[in-house]
């Protein structure tokens, strides 16, 4: 049997109202997996940009404890170079010797 004119354009009309949420559905879906692979691709950048200061971070502690080696190196000569005036000027007090 045949349906009445009034159930035919009823189901054409359901059908293709039908059509526009599904296609809303599954152009968020599209959305989302984008969003999905932007996010993927910032995380991978920030983990490479968080590698690079954790090597540089490294590269500088290495740098400033080599600096902070000859810093420490010259005070020791410059304290002894001070230790050996101070005894030279006593030898020399002791001798009578004057500086010009």
């Amino acid at each position: 049997m045949k349906k009445p004119v009034y159930d035919q354009v009823k189901q054409a009309l359901q059908d293709f109202l039908a059509l526009e949420p599904q296609a809303i559905k599954a152009e968020i879906k599209r959305l989302d997996a984008q969003v999905d692979g932007l996010k993927n691709e910032l995380l991978a950048a920030v983990r490479r940009v968080e590698g690079r200061m954790e090597r540089l971070a490294g590269k500088t502690q290495a740098r400033f404890g080599a600096l902070d080696e000859k810093v420490e190196s010259l005070r020791h000569e410059v304290r002894t170079a001070l230790e050996i005036r101070e005894r030279l000027a006593a030898l020399e007090g002791r001798l009578g010797v004057t500086r010009p």
